[in-house]
């Protein structure tokens, strides 16, 4: 998939609470396994539809998640950064 992407800065992921988590999740695993930085924006909903739909159980908190996806995806954690809804400005 590397191969595909432009070498260019990071890349944002913006989830809301729209149903289909699974494909913002697969998402969010090829960038991270192809090594791209993602910069990555979780509205509460989204938080309450991944629960729903997936068996993947986010903490509250935007430091907590980020812990929590880099050792289930097991990515370097330089490259993700994760956003709770207060601060997407």
């Amino acid at each position: 998939m590397s191969e595909h992407l432009p070498p260019t800065g990071p890349i944002i992921l913006g989830m809301t609470g729209a149903s289909g988590a699974s494909y913002g999740l697969r998402l969010l695993h090829c960038l991270l396994e192809a090594g791209r930085p993602v910069q990555f924006l979780l509205s509460k909903a989204a938080q309450i539809v991944i629960h729903m739909e997936t068996d993947l159980h986010l903490p509250g908190r935007p430091r907590d998640i980020r812990q929590k996806l880099i050792a289930h995806y097991r990515c370097d954690p330089g490259q993700l950064q994760v956003y709770g809804q207060d601060e997407w400005t």
